[in-house]
């Protein structure tokens, strides 16, 4: 199963993590981590999610280890890419990226447009440059020039 532990991560990216965490709690944004470290497995069975049927989506999911999910679940596509920073292995024992949400009751956490600190900004939009002024990259700027992947930071290289 994916993991959610910090300690899980690359030490850099724990440290310019916690310095944007504490900047964003500064502005009255709290975030939770959803995923830092994962299989090459779990990445195939996440990515095949919105992509492939149901069945073959679930088959991938049962060798990762991973629940099963439902038909209305896999209209959407979770991951970009099949070669994750969160992948670890015997080469990469530690993840260089971390997937999060916000966190604060009643608020769905992966909701982009949230503005949970009341400053009629949307929080995604400040944490993702928070993030990037500690040096992270946040997002992935898709070929449309649109950025996607909001909840997502990495290591810039």
């Amino acid at each position: 199963m994916a993991s959610r532990n910090l300690n899980d991560c690359v030490p850099e990216l724990i440290a310019k993590y916690i310095l944007a965490e504490e900047k964003c709690r500064a502005i009255g944004i709290f975030l939770q981590i959803f995923c830092t470290a994962r299989t090459v497995s779990e990445q195939v069975a996440l990515w095949l999610q919105g992509r492939r049927p149901l069945e073959s989506v679930n088959a991938a999911r049962r060798v990762a280890g991973l629940k099963e999910i439902t038909e209305a679940e896999n209209r959407y596509c979770v991951t970009w890419t099949t070669k994750s920073a969160h992948i670890v292995d015997a080469t990469n024992p530690l993840s260089r990226a971390i997937d999060f949400g916000l966190k604060k009751q009643g608020i769905n956490p992966w909701d982009l447009k949230a503005d949970t600190n009341g400053d009629n900004e949307a929080d995604f939009d400040q944490v993702g440059e928070i993030m990037e002024s500690v040096g992270l990259k946040w997002g992935v700027i898709g070929a449309d020039g649109v950025r996607k992947d909001k909840g997502h930071v990495q290591l810039a290289s």
